[in-house]
C-alpha cells in the first residue's frame, strides 16, 4: 500500500508540474523585482494554497485594479494581487511582472475613468489576469447613519446606489475584458466581506450597525456578482471565506481600522482568487 500511494503521489506531482509549466502565467513586482525582494516574501507565500490551473498562454503579468484593498492600505504587507502574482510565478517556474493601477478611494467612475489613460489601456491589454475590487466607495458615505434610511435592512435608500454600481461595473468589466480577452486572458473581480467597517470595530457601532452593514454589503456583492456575469468576468466570493455564513468573527482578519485587511486577510483573499481560478478555468 505505501509503495502505491507513494507512486501515486509521484505521477501526481509530476502531472502538476506538467500543467504549471505548459498553462500557467507567472508574476512578481512590476520593475522586475526577483522573488525574494517582494515585500514579506518569506512570511507569506510559502503558505499560500495554489494548484495547476489551465489558463492557456497568457502574457506574463497581473493588473491589480480598484481600491484601498488591492493597494493594501492599512496593511503594511504584501497586498492580495501581489501574493496571487508571487504564488503563480512560483508554481510556474518563471518570472513575470504585475502592473499595479489600485488606488485608494477609487470608485467604478474613477476606475473607468483611469482605463480612459493610454498608458493604463496598453497595461492591462499586455497582461494575462485582471484582477480587481471595487465599489465600497461607490455608496453614500457612512450612509448607516442616516436616519431617514430606517430599517437599513430594507435598503431602500440605497437601491439606486447599488444598481448604478453594478451598471457601471459591468461595462468597466466589459472594458477590460475587450483589452485583454484577445489575448487568452481572464478578468477577475471580488465582493466584499463588508463594505463598511466590520469585527470589533463594527460591532462598536451597535447591533444596527451590524446587520444593516451585513444587508448592504450582500446587496453590493449580488451586483458586483451580477456585473461579472453580464461583463463574462468571474466573479471572486471573499464574504464566505471571512464570514462564513454571515455569523463568523473576521476581527483577526483585519487591520486595526476594522476597515481593511490585514496580511492574514490579504492571504486569504489570494488564496481565494487562486482556487478561483482552479475552479472556473476553461
Amino acid at each position: 500500500m505505501t509503495d502505491f500511494r507513494s507512486r501515486r503521489r509521484a505521477a501526481r506531482r509530476r502531472w502538476t508540474r506538467r500543467r504549471l509549466a505548459g498553462g500557467l502565467a507567472a508574476a512578481v513586482l512590476a520593475g522586475g523585482a526577483a522573488l525574494g525582494d517582494v515585500p514579506g516574501a518569506a512570511a507569506e507565500p510559502g503558505r499560500l494554497w495554489h494548484a495547476p490551473v489551465a489558463v492557456g498562454h497568457w502574457p506574463p503579468v497581473v493588473a491589480v485594479l480598484g481600491d484601498s484593498v488591492p493597494s493594501g492600505a492599512a496593511c503594511h504587507c504584501t497586498p492580495y494581487g501581489s501574493l496571487v502574482a508571487l504564488a503563480l510565478a512560483q508554481g510556474a517556474g518563471r518570472a513575470a511582472r504585475t502592473a499595479d493601477l489600485a488606488r485608494g478611494g477609487a470608485t467604478v467612475a474613477t476606475l473607468r475613468d483611469q482605463l480612459r489613460t493610454p498608458s493604463v489601456r496598453a497595461a492591462v491589454a499586455s497582461s494575462g489576469l485582471a484582477v480587481v475590487t471595487v465599489g465600497a466607495n461607490d455608496l453614500s458615505p457612512d450612509p448607516l447613519t442616516d436616519p431617514g434610511c430606517r430599517p437599513v435592512t430594507a435598503l431602500a435608500c440605497y437601491r439606486g446606489d447599488v444598481d448604478r454600481l453594478s451598471a457601471g461595473l459591468a461595462a468597466v468589466l466589459a472594458d477590460l475584458r475587450s483589452l485583454i480577452a484577445p489575448g487568452g486572458g481572464r478578468v477577475l473581480v471580488t465582493g466584499y466581506w463588508n463594505v463598511f467597517l466590520d469585527g470589533a470595530v463594527g460591532r462598536a457601532r451597535g447591533g444596527d450597525y451590524v446587520t444593516g452593514s451585513d444587508a448592504l454589503t450582500r446587496a453590493v456583492d449580488a451586483g458586483i456578482a451580477d456585473a461579472a456575469r453580464r461583463s463574462g468576468a468571474t466573479y471572486v466570493d471573499v464574504y464566505t471565506p471571512f464570514k462564513g455564513d454571515g455569523t463568523r468573527d473576521c476581527t483577526a482578519l483585519l487591520a486595526a481600522d476594522g476597515d481593511h485587511p490585514n496580511a492574514r486577510g490579504h492571504r486569504l483573499i489570494a488564496d481565494t482568487v487562486l482556487a478561483t481560478l482552479v475552479t472556473t478555468a476553461p
